[in-house]
C-alpha cells in the first residue's frame, strides 16, 4: 500500500439532472484528502445529466453507458477506478465536507481494516412536495448504517467479494454487503455524520412486485449462506 493512498469516489446516477451538481460539489468540497477520481456513470440518462457531468473538469470523470440499472452502473465505476480506496455515492445525496477525510483516515491507521463505516442523516428535500413533506418523520438524530454512500473501502475487498449482483435491480448493496461479512469483512463503526440522504419524490415510491422479490432473494441467499 503506498504511503498515501489514492481515493476514488464513484456516483452511479440515470435521469439525476436536478441533483447531480449538487453532490458533485459535495464532492469536489471535501477537506484534507485524496480523491483522485470521482467517475460519474450515465446509466443511459434521458435529461441534462450527461451535460452536467461533462461541464465538470478533472478529477470529475463521465463514462456512459445504455441503461442497464445501479448495479452494472456501479460495476463499471468500480473497473474504471485504479484508486486504493474506494467510495460511492448516490447522486441525490450528499456528503459532510469532512466525510471522505474521516474514513480514509480510519483506513490509513488500521491495515486489518477493510471497510470504514460513518454515521447517516436524512434531510427533505426542498423540491419535494409541502404535503408529502409534511407527512414524513425524518429523525433529528444521525442513524447508524449500513448504507453505500458511508462506507469507504479498500480494494481488495472487492477483489475478494467481487462485484455487484447485476441480476438484482433492487437490493444488490444488500446481497453484496452481506456476502462481504460471510467473506470474512473486516469493518469499523465511525461515531462521525458522513452522508447526508435526500428524501425525494423518487426514492419516496413504494417498490414495485419486482423489487419485493429482489430482497426475498437477497434473504433466500444469505440463509442459504448461513447453513
Amino acid at each position: 500500500m503506498r504511503a498515501n493512498p489514492s481515493i476514488a469516489i464513484v456516483i452511479p446516477v440515470y435521469n439525476g439532472a436536478a441533483y447531480l451538481a449538487e453532490a458533485l460539489r459535495s464532492v469536489l468540497v471535501q477537506e484534507a484528502c485524496r480523491i483522485t477520481s470521482i467517475i460519474v456513470v450515465d446509466d443511459g440518462s434521458t435529461d441534462t445529466t450527461t451535460s452536467i457531468a461533462a461541464a465538470h473538469p478533472s478529477p470529475v470523470r463521465l463514462i456512459r453507458q445504455i441503461h442497464s440499472g445501479a448495479a452494472t452502473a456501479r460495476n463499471r465505476g468500480l473497473a474504471a477506478a485504479t484508486e486504493d480506496y474506494i467510495g460511492y455515492l448516490d447522486a441525490d445525496d450528499l456528503l459532510p465536507p469532512h466525510s471522505v477525510a474521516v474514513r480514509a483516515a480510519a483506513l490509513d491507521s488500521d491495515p486489518t481494516l477493510d471497510a470504514a463505516i460513518g454515521l447517516v442523516t436524512q434531510f427533505i428535500s426542498p423540491d419535494l412536495d409541502t404535503s408529502a413533506a409534511a407527512r414524513l418523520h425524518v429523525p433529528d438524530h444521525p442513524m447508524k448504517g449500513p448504507l453505500l454512500g458511508a462506507m469507504l473501502f479498500r480494494r481488495r475487498l472487492f477483489e475478494r467479494v467481487g462485484a455487484f449482483d447485476t441480476d438484482l435491480a433492487h437490493g444488490d448493496f444488500i446481497d453484496w454487503y452481506l456476502r462481504a461479512q460471510a467473506a470474512g469483512m473486516i469493518s469499523c463503526r465511525l461515531d462521525t455524520v458522513v452522508l447526508q440522504r435526500r428524501l425525494h419524490g423518487t426514492n419516496l415510491t413504494l417498490r414495485d412486485k419486482a423489487g419485493r422479490k429482489d430482497y426475498l432473494t437477497v434473504v433466500r441467499r444469505h440463509l442459504a449462506r448461513q447453513g
